[in-house]
């Protein structure tokens, strides 16, 4: 389906990304038509020195509309999150229905990126959950959590109304967004961006997931403190997120009984040995190594499709870091100033 796109990309301080990233986006084999809006912070000089230097090296093509636009997010906004605002900017500026939302850190794998995106945008559907993961330079423990979150919020969306989105890649209609009165009811929070969008707006059969490789983002490697804040608004936003317990509770269950079976798995090897009982050892030990196997089997296999470069033998260690690695997150969110969240006055 080639329909007419707009692609919004969100940029702070982002000259350098663009600079790099901005002409994949310029440059898809698309014969639908499409545009793209970049929304910068107004005085940004670097931002706006990179852009002129992309729009004359990227001038319209043939009949195409112009394909980059610059949209500007005023200095005077205040006690609002900046980056809602900006993506309601981008999505104000957009003159196509279906608007593909983005970060200036991104980047397609493919240049039928765009065509694998739009593909998805049918008669039946307001709502398409991208994927996208980290590039290369990432440890593989962050690339691991970021994949596993998001196969949990498509499973999510496949069997119920979508819940969240992991990644920064989401594409929408503008129309679904204006009528729901866009961010309305969560401005103040400063983070969660993507994920009031799918909660706020996903309904039940009415979600699409696209998988291919060439529909695929990957962002640059974070900052050791911008990982750290992006855990920690996760819980924040978490927080107001609708059907979070339905969607929490499976995950919670899944990763208590795998440690407790661990664990039961431990406890009988260690009296096992220590009362030279060494039928129970064999089977505990077997029921070890082929939960660990199982385990590694399933989350490996999705590890090769999304090519999340990550070692077979670290996974069962992933796995059992994660719960541990969340709950450092939570420890530290309840002694963090809840004030740091939001917009307020100073």
């Amino acid at each position: 389906m080639n329909c007419e796109l707009s692609v919004v990309v969100t940029a702070h301080n982002n000259a350098e990304e663009l600079e790099r990233f901005l002409p994949m986006f310029l440059t898809q084999d698309y014969d639908g038509g499409y545009e793209v809006i970049v929304v910068v912070e107004k005085g940004e000089d670097d931002t706006d020195d990179a852009l002129t230097r992309i729009k004359a090296k990227y001038p319209p093509q043939g009949s195409r509309t112009t394909p980059l636009y610059v949209t500007y997010v005023p200095d005077s906004s205040r006690y609002v999150s900046r980056k809602k605002l900006a993506v309601t900017l981008g999505v104000k500026a957009a003159r196509h229905e279906w608007v593909v939302l983005t970060e200036a850190s991104c980047y397609p794998l493919s240049e039928h990126w765009l065509s694998e995106m739009a593909a998805q945008a049918t008669d039946d559907v307001d709502m398409v959950l991208g994927y996208a993961n980290y590039d290369g330079q990432a440890a593989g423990f962050r690339r691991f959590v970021t994949l596993r979150r998001q196969l949990s919020h498509w499973r999510h969306a496949r069997r119920k109304t979508a819940y969240s989105q992991e990644c920064h890649h989401l594409m929408f209609r503008k129309s679904m967004f204006f009528d729901g009165n866009g961010f309305d009811g969560n401005l103040k929070y400063i983070g969660g961006e993507y994920e009031f969008l799918v909660n706020k707006f996903a309904l039940p059969g009415r979600t699409a997931i696209v998988t291919q490789r060439e529909a695929w983002l990957e962002e640059l490697n974070p900052t050791d403190k911008q990982w750290r804040n992006r855990q920690l608004f996760h819980i924040e936003t978490r927080r107001h997120l609708k059907r979070s317990f339905s969607h929490r509770l499976p995950i919670i269950v899944g990763q208590l009984l795998l440690h407790l079976g661990y664990l039961a798995e431990l406890a009988v090897v260690v009296w096992g040995l220590l009362t030279s009982q060494w039928l129970p050892v064999a089977i505990a030990a077997a029921l070890f190594v082929a939960t660990i196997a199982a385990r590694t089997a399933i989350v490996g296999k999705a590890v090769r499709v999304f090519d999340a470069d990550i070692a077979l033998w670290k996974i069962p260690l992933y796995d059992i870091a994660w719960a541990w690695h969340y709950l450092y997150y939570i420890i530290r969110y309840r002694f963090t100033d809840k004030e740091r969240f939001n917009c307020h006055r100073i």
